[in-house]
């Protein structure tokens, strides 16, 4: 494992892109990351932090043809499945549409917490990472520091292309502002974004850096 001025100092070329740099120095000496959310959309950054020295863990959601755990390049990723009480929900009277997308938001961060306090106890993680979906519990019970990296949701993309949010997604936003407030730190992919949050949270001098979304060697050299 890599103290912070090694971290900070490795060149990125064979290691971790610049980008991701940033992250990787706040974390110092940590030695266990946990990742939050789809696995698909963790898996660039952690198994750059992987090959810097971390032990990362991506915790997120499979389905019927994925495995519940395997390993991929130095990164573990445990799969839960998916819950069905906030499908219930919506089949409330009256109620149940508006209230099935925030039900599915507890359900799900429950969830996580779950695995994840288990996994903890046994042996402690030094930062957990999620965006603002399905990450209450962790804001409202931190089991270590706990940084959000921030993507565009329903209801963002709702108020920028002139439709009006529905009910569900006004609910499920609130809850989602919970943990974006209570998190140690807050991640934007841009600063437009991050100016959008500040603004959604009314607290001008809030802290969010920064950090570009990640871009695999594939992917930068097609469009070189």
């Amino acid at each position: 494992h890599m103290d912070a001025v090694n971290t900070q100092a490795i060149r990125p070329n064979n290691h971790m892109p610049s980008y991701g740099r940033d992250m990787a120095s706040w974390i110092g000496q940590a030695n266990l990351v946990l990742c939050l959310g789809d696995v698909g959309d963790r898996n660039i950054l952690a198994r750059y932090m992987a090959q810097l020295g971390h032990e990362v863990t991506v915790l997120g959601f499979g389905s019927l043809d994925e495995p519940d755990e395997e390993t991929d390049q130095g990164v573990r990723v445990i799969r839960l499945w998916p819950g069905s009480i906030h499908w219930y929900a919506g089949k409330l009277p009256f109620i149940g549409k508006s209230l099935m997308l925030a039900a599915r938001e507890i359900e799900k961060s429950w969830q996580m917490y779950r695995a994840a306090k288990k996994m903890h106890q046994k042996n402690a993680f030094d930062l957990i990472e999620g965006t603002e979906t399905n990450s209450l519990l962790f804001s409202l019970f931190p089991l270590s520091l706990f940084v959000i990296r921030l993507h565009a949701e329903d209801y963002t993309y709702a108020k920028h292309t002139g439709r009006a949010p529905a009910a569900a997604e006004c609910i499920r936003r609130k809850l989602q502002r919970v943990a974006l407030r209570r998190a140690h730190r807050l991640i934007s992919p841009s600063k437009a974004h991050a100016e959008e949050i500040r603004q959604e949270l009314k607290i001008r001098a809030f802290p969010i850096d920064v950090v570009p979304n990640a871009l695999t060697e594939t992917a930068l050299a097609a469009l070189r």
